[in-house]
């Protein structure tokens, strides 16, 4: 009996979580995020792009200190201890790299660090843009992207914000519930259609 509580248990811990807010400008390649992260442990540790700067952690609006562990080609590894049952809300932000217009089919089935440009932006899961919670994790995102551009990740469109202006910015959030191994996100200035399939 006692073997069955724990396996019930184990079953009904929720997954690792992340809720983020991007902000991009792919013309000047500017980044910045807000991420409230909760991760499978209180020992977190996490990766970032060498060109993002962390700039505040906190646990329930306790400042909170974020240690280097270490490097990985150009991504930065830190660790973070969290109180009990804690989440951590962490603030970063950089220039990120220009898109390379010399990859071809090849480069783009290896591991790929964030690329940025007018023309199209691509921030890959594997390349450092947000502190992943765990191996499997679902995600809330929220993101900013100048009026030309538009901007999407998987999962479903919670909401959505045309830009009144030339000057305004496209605003959308994403939801995705179900277990994920990690986020890409596009960018680009895109015409997005939409078309509803009937259902069987």
């Amino acid at each position: 009996m006692a073997c069955a509580v724990v396996a019930v248990s184990a079953q009904a811990r929720p997954l690792p979580s992340i809720e983020i807010e991007v902000e991009l400008d792919p013309a000047t390649h500017k980044f910045s995020a807000v991420a409230e992260v909760r991760p499978e442990t209180t020992d977190f540790r996490f990766v970032l792009h060498e060109s993002l700067t962390i700039t505040a952690a906190s646990s329930n609006h306790r400042p909170l200190r974020v240690m280097p562990a270490g490097r990985d080609g150009a991504l930065r590894n830190w660790r973070v201890s969290l109180p009990a049952a804690g989440s951590l809300r962490l603030s970063y932000s950089g220039t990120l790299p220009a898109l390379d217009r010399a990859l071809d089919h090849r480069d783009v089935l290896r591991r790929l660090m964030p690329m940025t440009a007018s023309e199209g932006s691509f921030l890959p899961s594997g390349g450092g843009w947000y502190p992943q919670p765990g191996a499997l994790f679902t995600y809330q995102l929220s993101l900013s992207v100048p009026a030309s551009q538009r901007a999407l990740v998987a999962g479903r469109l919670a909401a959505e914000s045309l830009p009144d202006t030339p000057t305004g910015r496209y605003q959308a959030s994403f939801e995705f519930a179900d277990p994920a191994d990690g986020i890409d996100l596009m960018a680009g200035p895109w015409e997005v259609r939409e078309k509803l399939a009937p259902r069987a």
